[in-house]
C-alpha cells in the first residue's frame, strides 16, 4: 500500500515535470520567435534608414550628418525637435541647399521644429508655417 502511495506521488511529479517541460519549451519557442521578429525588423529599419540616408545625401561631411539626423528624425516621432549649429561649417552654398532641405523636412512632418544657428537666416524661404527670429548681435 505505502509502494502504491509513493508510486502515485512519482507518477504526479512526473506529470507535472512533464507539463513544466511542456511550458518551457512553448516559452523557448516563443522566445525564439520574438527574437527572429526582433532581428528582422532590426534589418528593415537599418535599410530603411539607410535608405532615406541616402535621399537626404548631398556629399558634404557637415552635409552628410545633416542628412543622417534627417533619417533619424523620420523614423521617430516627437512633437518638437531643435538643431543647434548644424550648418556652422557649411560653405554658403551647402548651407542654403541645407538650410532649405531642413525646412521642407520640417513642413513635411507637421512637428515644430527649432534651428539655432548663428549664421543669416534670410534666405530660409517664406511660409505662413515658418516664423524666423534673429537675435541682435553679441556686443564685444
Amino acid at each position: 500500500m505505502l509502494y502504491n502511495k509513493k508510486e502515485r506521488k512519482i507518477l504526479r511529479k512526473q506529470q507535472t515535470y512533464k507539463a513544466f517541460r511542456e511550458k518551457l519549451g512553448a516559452c523557448h519557442k516563443a522566445l525564439e520567435l520574438r527574437w527572429s521578429k526582433f532581428q528582422r525588423n532590426a534589418t528593415l529599419l537599418k535599410r530603411q534608414l539607410t535608405r532615406q540616408f541616402n535621399g537626404h545625401l548631398g556629399g558634404e561631411r557637415s552635409f552628410s550628418t545633416l542628412c543622417f539626423a534627417l533619417a533619424l528624425h523620420e523614423m521617430t516621432e516627437a512633437p518638437f525637435r531643435a538643431m543647434d549649429e548644424f550648418d556652422v561649417f557649411m560653405d554658403a552654398v551647402s548651407r542654403k541647399i541645407s538650410l532649405d532641405a531642413v525646412v521642407d523636412f520640417a513642413l513635411a512632418q507637421g512637428s515644430q521644429w527649432i534651428f539655432i544657428t548663428p549664421h543669416d537666416i534670410s534666405m530660409v524661404k517664406q511660409d505662413e508655417r515658418v516664423k524666423k527670429q534673429q537675435m541682435a548681435a553679441p556686443r564685444s
